[in-house]
């Protein structure tokens, strides 16, 4: 499972320009815009019923997806203000940036035996009647007139 956003920031921590109601993480005390403490709150809460998915206390968390990070500087100012202010203030869970590959190895050093998936987890659909099938082809077209022939 990932979070119930797909693979984007979850609902408050979309930082873009375009999305001036979820706004900017403010960890400044003295800021009449702090928002910390309560963004922190609600992440913390999401991620523990996140982690209840998880076999490991490794969570995997996408922050961002299509069209997202347009504006990187903004994005990552944000990020970094809350890994630290969450860091600093809640002493159960430590945020950082990974990469796929340091998950793998975190997740293999937890020497957990893993299942084996044999079936195929396409055709896909996030919504009914919307299917992804043929996502993952090369030369749809070819394959869709062979299809309809």
């Amino acid at each position: 499972m990932m979070i119930d956003n797909s693979y984007y920031s979850p609902r408050y921590f979309n930082f873009e320009d375009s999305y001036p109601d979820e706004g900017s993480f403010i960890s400044d005390p003295e800021n009449s815009e702090f928002n910390a403490k309560w963004k922190s709150d609600w992440f913390v809460n999401f991620t523990t019923e996140l982690s209840n998915h998880f076999r490991t206390n490794h969570i995997m968390f996408p922050m961002g997806g299509d069209f997202q990070f347009i504006n990187a500087h903004l994005n990552f100012k944000n990020l970094d203000r809350m890994i630290d202010y969450i860091n600093a203030n809640y002493p159960n869970i430590t945020l950082l940036y990974s990469t796929p590959g340091e998950y793998i190895d975190a997740l293999y050093a937890a020497n957990i035996s893993w299942p084996t998936r044999y079936d195929d987890m396409f055709p896909y659909a996030d919504h009914p009647e919307d299917y992804w099938t043929g996502y993952f082809t090369s030369r749809p077209g070819a394959k869709w007139q062979v299809r309809e022939g």
